[in-house]
């Protein structure tokens, strides 16, 4: 768990891990990287580790370093067989890890098992990518490309197999969305489960990371090279072509970009 600035939230996203039907003590290590938070954020976590100091590791990063850096330092730290990356505002149904481990036990196949995302706070409601979760199923993207997946945060991993890669430091959003579809490149067999549910915090600040970054300008243009093109030259070297599923995941976050109505102020005419 990548964690900067919530001091107001993290106690609630520690407490749906610590009360998970998958016992706690016994089968969950918690990788805590604080990434140089500049309010209270910092003690709240060490309370947290001073409680169950055998399940929970925390690193602090010396100065900001971004999500993408923090998660790619926790992974070094996992011995588990499997790795979610839950935000840190966030909360995840108490059933979840347990269901998700058991699909992975059972689906060798399988890499990357998801859950359906539900608003709360400010915005409440169903993600629109919900219609995924009817019935627990394996799913080959190849032929059945609407099933896109963005989201590490809702997502269970191989950890062998998602080590194998990692999160793109010069993003600072969608380095998820980017990394789960150089995996689904290698392996397009992608789980998803219906019961489970994943909570994502909608408090109306400019302290979500998303919503901060569409104002500024690598929003447009960093996540443009770095994201879009990178997967685009990524699908073409395994497929030489891009799939199917690429191009939905692709229109899916580009039309969040066309949105956006306002951009003098931040892009040159030459980069709009």
């Amino acid at each position: 768990m990548a964690v900067y600035n919530k001091e107001k939230y993290i106690a609630n996203a520690l407490d749906s891990l610590i009360n998970q039907t998958l016992n706690f003590k016994k089968n969950i290590q918690l990788i805590l990287v604080n990434d140089k938070s500049t309010d209270n954020t910092l003690k709240v976590l060490e309370r947290y580790k001073k409680e169950y100091p055998q399940n929970i590791i925390l690193i602090n990063n010396e100065k900001n370093m971004g999500s993408a850096y923090s998660r790619n330092q926790g992974l070094k730290y996992v011995k588990a067989p499997y790795v979610n990356f839950l935000d840190s505002d966030d909360i995840i149904s108490k059933d979840a890890f347990k269901r998700a481990y058991g699909f992975l036990e059972e689906y060798y196949e399988v890499d990357i098992v998801s859950i359906p995302i539900y608003f709360f706070g400010v915005k409440r409601g169903s993600h629109n990518l919900n219609f995924k979760y009817e019935k627990d199923q394996v799913v080959n993207v190849i032929t059945d490309p609407n099933y896109i997946q963005l989201s590490s945060s809702s997502a269970f991993f191989r950890s062998e197999n998602v080590k194998k890669f990692r999160f793109n430091e010069n993003l600072r959003v969608s380095e998820d969305a980017l990394l789960i579809n150089q995996m689904l490149l290698e392996n397009p067999v992608i789980g998803f489960l219906s019961k489970p549910k994943y909570y994502y915090r909608k408090d109306g600040t400019q302290n979500s990371l998303i919503t901060s970054s569409s104002s500024t300008k690598s929003y447009f243009t960093t996540r443009l090279d770095e994201y879009f093109l990178n997967l685009i030259a990524y699908a073409k070297s395994r497929f030489n072509e891009v799939p199917k599923f690429i191009q939905h995941v692709l229109m899916y976050d580009l039309q969040w970009i066309l949105e956006i109505k306002f951009i003098d102020n931040l892009l040159t005419k030459d980069e709009i």
